[in-house]
């Protein structure tokens, strides 16, 4: 990996590397999705980009030092098709036949009976098959007190119902669920997959630094006055169970605030801030238009987010009220809540 700055970025690795900043990514994580490796945390950018393209401009930031690569996992890939959506039967070792059962082996020591565990069952008990005492529930445990009812566990073993072959140690088969192809460990395609960790001084390097604290500094100060516990770069679990980050997130019993900046006042940052937040449902949205146009803040009003002018000399103040509206409305829900309970 070269050292950060000594090659020159490209329009589109600046442009995405300052939207992982201004996100507040510190670690791109892959994951298996659709049959293919995706990273949480960016999945709008999925949308905007093909999935080959993204992939590619991050492993070009990686070469020229802008991340930072770690080795995460590894993973099993169709050698046909190269997807990821794979998983694995046993086979007979004999036929190659894929109808392979497992069988739990039990041995009742009063009578010295040794079978499989669905010989055993009879209406939910376990009967021994040869002295027909019984051992207990199905899903008991032995009691292990060397009764008459004690058994144990010794093991397990395969059967193929195919050819009838009984073994202790089945092939493995991995099945494509993308092309269908079969194939083993010797053909398979195993490989390592990575992280991409965002270094702190990216930003610097890039200028945003001083932006970005001249921003949320005046709005963490407001919101730490109004009593929240603040988190700059925050992540939060949505009820998909997806993590998404913000830029800020508070917390002040049960009222959580979410902001979000955008810096070029695109429409795409706003749809972006909707999706994370239809997800992680906070109190209020805010979201920080840098542009200084008023095309935001229209779809602001549609979709319940507050959008504030980050050129605004007043910012701080008026956030501050946006703060105050909160409380209100909150202190009459409380205050209605009450009366009406009186009554």
């Amino acid at each position: 990996m070269s050292r950060m700055g000594e090659k020159p970025l490209t329009d589109g690795e600046r442009d995405l590397l300052i939207r992982l900043i201004e996100k507040g990514v510190k670690e791109l994580k892959p994951t298996p999705r659709g049959g293919r490796i995706q990273y949480e945390g960016v999945e709008e950018l999925y949308e905007e980009y093909e999935s080959e393209k993204l992939h590619s401009l991050l492993e070009s930031l990686a070469d020229k030092g802008f991340l930072i690569v770690k080795e995460y996992d590894r993973v099993i890939l169709c050698p046909k098709c190269g997807s990821i959506d794979v998983y694995s039967k046993y086979s007979c070792p004999r036929c190659h036949s894929m109808k392979v059962d497992r069988m739990e082996l039990i041995e009742h020591p009063f009578c010295g009976y040794i079978g499989d565990k669905n010989s055993f069952i009879v209406d939910s008990k376990l009967i021994c098959p040869n002295c027909k005492t019984e051992l207990g529930p199905v899903d008991g445990k032995p009691p292990e007190d060397g009764s008459r009812r004690d058994y144990r566990i010794i093991g397990s073993s395969f059967e193929c119902r195919k050819c009838g072959y009984r073994f202790e140690r089945p092939q493995v088969v991995h099945t494509c669920n993308g092309c269908g192809a079969l194939f083993n460990y010797r053909t398979a395609r195993y490989e390592k997959i990575y992280s991409y960790e965002v270094p702190e001084e990216a930003a610097e390097i890039l200028g945003l630094v001083p932006e970005l604290r001249s921003i949320l500094q005046p709005l963490e100060s407001a919101l730490a006055e109004h009593g929240y516990a603040v988190e700059r770069n925050g992540r939060l679990i949505g009820m998909s169970g997806g993590e998404h980050t913000f830029n800020l997130v508070a917390q002040k019993e049960d009222r959580r605030i979410v902001v979000d900046i955008s810096r070029r006042g695109e429409q795409r940052d706003i749809v972006s801030l909707l999706g994370k937040k239809m997800d992680v449902r906070p109190t209020s949205t805010v979201l920080i238009d840098m542009s200084g146009s008023n095309e935001l803040s229209a779809l602001g009003k549609v979709y319940d987010i507050t959008v504030l002018n980050g050129r605004d000399l007043e910012l701080r103040e008026k956030f501050s009220n946006h703060l105050d509206e909160i409380e209100n409305r909150d202190r009459v829900k409380r205050g209605g809540g009450k009366r009406g309970g009186e009554r």
